[in-house]
Parts: structure tokens; sequence; C-alpha cells
């Protein structure tokens, strides 16, 4: 709870000081009282409105109630002479302060209690919000490279193929399958294949446009898709990247690592490729052609 009450106080430094004057004030008219009554109730007006109304920390409370009892011991004495009295308003004193120490106590408490139940929630909410980007993160995107998975990415290619038919455009995709994936593993071990596959996942991201979309399609292949580009120019992009991975030296924690890999080129348009799996099956067949020539080549 102690969290709360240096930044708090700061806050309400102004209505301390504004509390502290309404009890002076009861303090005084109570003794002024005393010279055509003996009763005391502006100090306990004035304490009542302090207690209920603002919110002090019980220790400025102990402070503020007790040095305002001091001060109205003493100006009791100024005006009232009749000792039973004088002794009468003391006591009663005692118990009206007592009773707003009591009553601010209770406020404060049940503030900072409010003050937690708030925290607790704001935590509750932004761990909430943190387990929904997770969720969405897992079930988007590829949870080791970061990128979209197979299902994110085939719902795009299937809305992109809903749109090349409707406009009459054309766009490409490319599938890349690393060479020898498998000697890395059992070269390296399988960490230094993870590291592989999200240096590859970097690389890709560096190599491409903005616009352009790259999935883990699935083990060591990956999917891209570049929006309207033509098929000349989408085999361009991928002898670029099937370049920039054969010349790469990956560095894996202690280890030097080379790869190479395979690509598949096939242009999405108008007039073939109306739905995902007829354009799979071509952009497989072109990767399956590179593997079948020699790999580390694009068909």
């Amino acid at each position: 709870m102690g969290n709360f009450q240096p930044g708090f106080l700061r806050k309400f430094t102004p209505g301390l000081t504004f509390a502290s004057t309404i009890i002076l004030a009861g303090i005084f008219l109570a003794a002024i009282d005393q010279l055509v009554t003996t009763s005391i109730s502006p100090l306990f007006t004035s304490i009542s409105i302090v207690a209920l109304v603002f919110l002090i920390p019980p220790k400025h409370s102990l402070i503020i109630y007790g040095m305002s009892y001091l001060l109205f011991f003493v100006t009791q004495a100024m005006y009232q002479t009749d000792q039973a009295i004088l002794l009468s308003n003391r006591v009663n004193g005692v118990s009206m302060v007592g009773i707003g120490i009591v009553i601010s106590n209770i406020l404060w408490r049940y503030h900072l209690a409010n003050l937690l139940f708030q925290q607790k929630i704001s935590e509750q909410k932004e761990l909430l919000e943190k387990q929904n980007e997770e969720l969405k993160l897992y079930a988007y995107y590829d949870s080791l490279t970061k990128l979209l998975n197979r299902r994110s990415m085939e719902s795009l290619l299937k809305s992109e193929l809903d749109r090349i038919q409707r406009y009459q455009n054309h766009s490409c995709i490319i599938i890349l399958d690393l060479d020898y994936f498998k000697d890395v593993n059992d070269t390296y071990g399988h960490p230094i294949g993870d590291l592989l596959l999200i240096e590859i996942a970097d690389l890709l991201k560096n190599e491409l446009r903005s616009a352009d979309q790259i999935a883990r399609w699935g083990g060591e292949e990956y999917l891209v898709f570049l929006p309207h580009v033509s098929y000349l120019q989408g085999v361009k992009v991928a002898e670029k990247l099937r370049e920039s991975i054969e010349k790469k030296q990956f560095l894996l924690n202690e280890f030097d690592v080379h790869i190479t890999a395979s690509f598949g080129v096939v242009e999405l348009n108008h007039h073939t490729n109306n739905t995902l799996e007829i354009a799979y099956k071509e952009v497989d067949r072109s990767l399956y052609r590179a593997k079948e020539l020699g790999r580390n080549r694009v068909e």
C-alpha cells in the first residue's frame, strides 16, 4: 500500500493544507463560542468535514489531529474560565479528535484498497492483452522464424487469387527449399539448424520488398508471394535470392555454416492458377525439377 503514498501526497498537499485550515477555523470558533456558550460544536463540525471529505495518510492524520487538539487545549483555557466546563470540553475534544482519526484512517485504507484493486485490474488487462498478442502470434506467425505460417499464407493467397481473377492482373509465387538441410542438423545439431532457419528468414526479409509476403511453408521450405510481378521478374528475384544464400557464410554460434537452396517459380494469372491447390502443385513441380536437376538452381 505504501507504494501509492508519495505520488498521492504530492497530488493532495494543497488539500492537506486546506483541511488543516478548516480545523483551525473550527478550533478558534469553538474557543470564541465560550464567551456565550459552553458548546464546542464548531470543532466537531470541522473535524467531521475534514475526516469525511479529505483523504489523509495515517501518519499525517495523527500529526494534524494531534496538533489540532493541542491548539484546542490551549485556546479553550483562554476563553473558558469555568474549570469543570473546561475539563468537559477537553475530554469531549479528545473524543472528537479520536473519531476524526478513526474515520480518516478507514477512508484512507479504503482508498488504498481501491487503488490496489484498480492496479490489479490494470495488470490483469495488460496480461490478457499480452496473451492475446501471443495467441495472435501463434495463430498467424511461425513461432521460430516469426514469418507468416502456412495457414496465414494460404488465406492470403486465396484472397489474391480471387483478386487476380477479378482484375485480370498477375503476381508470382516462389517456393524455396534448403538443400541437404538434414546434414546441417546431423552435423551441428538441431539448435544450429533452428538458428539457420531464422537467418534464412532474415535474409529473405532483407532482400525482398516490404510489399512481398514470406511464409515458412514447412520444415526448411519457404514460400514467397510477389504481388504484381511477372514470371520473368519472379525468376530474377528467385535467382537473386539463390545467389545471396549461396554466397552467405552463416556464423551460428562458433560454427561457420554454408548452404544452398533450390527454387520453384510460378506466375499467378487469370488464365490459370484459379485455385490455391493448382498453384501449389505447379510451383511444387518446379521445385522438384530444380532438385532433380542438381539443386541450387531456379526452375
